[in-house]
């Protein structure tokens, strides 16, 4: 995978690793957002959030690719935020 992200890299692109550790893939990472461990569900959520909130969601491919979609909404909505 390094090899990838070192040529992606290269090329412009903005890396975002998220991890808690300090890996070689954090090491060459834009940013690295460290979390705590076990903080991946709840930044997964709040990610998901966003992506709805501003319409980044791809309907036809979640159509297509996906199952629990609606299972999914539903416990997002159950979900606290600030």
């Amino acid at each position: 995978m390094m090899p990838y992200l070192r040529k992606a890299k290269s090329n412009g692109a903005f890396i975002i690793a998220i991890d808690p550790r300090v890996t070689g893939t954090t090491k060459i990472a834009d940013l690295h957002l460290q979390i705590k461990p076990g903080a991946d569900t709840a930044l997964v959520n709040g990610m998901l959030r966003i992506i709805l909130e501003e319409g980044y969601d791809d309907h036809r491919f979640i159509a297509e690719h996906t199952t629990g979609w609606e299972e999914l909404l539903a416990y997002l909505k159950t979900v606290r935020h600030s």
